[in-house]
């Protein structure tokens, strides 16, 4: 796949992702302050995680242009495998027991 094509699956999911965290947290609202607690943390590491990988993507894209290097791009694509999007339901007894202890 052309280096081009494989940074522009990088960058693009992180902008549908912060839809969806979006959608979840308004999702848990309606079902109480713990789930929306949740939401909230889970919505703020996602965001944080898609705004690293925007910005690895983006100097992939410099390194490429500039000096023809290519592992800034693996660098990208190992962080992208690593997980992005963390807006899975949470066990709420899990957090509770976590929180009281």
């Amino acid at each position: 796949m052309h280096w081009l094509l494989i940074l522009l699956t990088l960058v693009v999911p992180p902008w549908a992702r912060a839809q969806q965290a979006d959608a979840g947290l308004d999702a848990a609202a309606a079902q109480g302050d713990a789930l929306v607690e949740a939401g909230a943390r889970r919505f703020a590491l996602t965001m944080g995680r898609s705004l690293a990988l925007a910005l690895v993507a983006r100097h992939a894209q410099w390194a490429l242009d500039a000096e023809r290097d290519e592992r800034p791009l693996a660098a990208a694509l190992r962080f992208e495998q690593h997980g992005v999007k963390l807006t899975a339901p949470e066990d709420l007894g899990l957090s509770r027991s976590l929180a009281l202890e």
